[in-house]
């Protein structure tokens, strides 16, 4: 995943710059093909960084729940920022 964000954060820097270059010479943003081109380009990464996000969380979710699938227990225990176990947030 450390690639594609380094990927999406330079296409980003060059959005931005090709928006700050556009805007200087008094263009319309949605005028510059370019500008547009490289908003195509950071969508596609975001899109990218997202479904790869979601197949990981997917796959971590899966991995917990096998474990109840083969007859195994699963315990889940809640605690509060106070650190006591099983004890409600906001109310002692």
């Amino acid at each position: 995943m450390i690639p594609l964000l380094s990927a999406l954060e330079e296409e980003k820097r060059k959005l931005n710059e090709l928006g700050n270059k556009t805007f200087e010479q008094g263009i319309p943003l949605f005028n510059n093909t370019a500008l547009q081109a490289q908003s195509r380009k950071v969508d596609e990464l975001i899109i990218q960084l997202h479904k790869q996000v979601g197949y990981k969380q997917r796959q971590a979710k899966f991995k917990i729940s096998e474990g109840v699938n083969n007859g195994g227990v699963a315990i889940m225990v809640s605690k509060c920022d106070s650190g006591k176990v099983g004890a409600c947030c906001g109310s002692d």
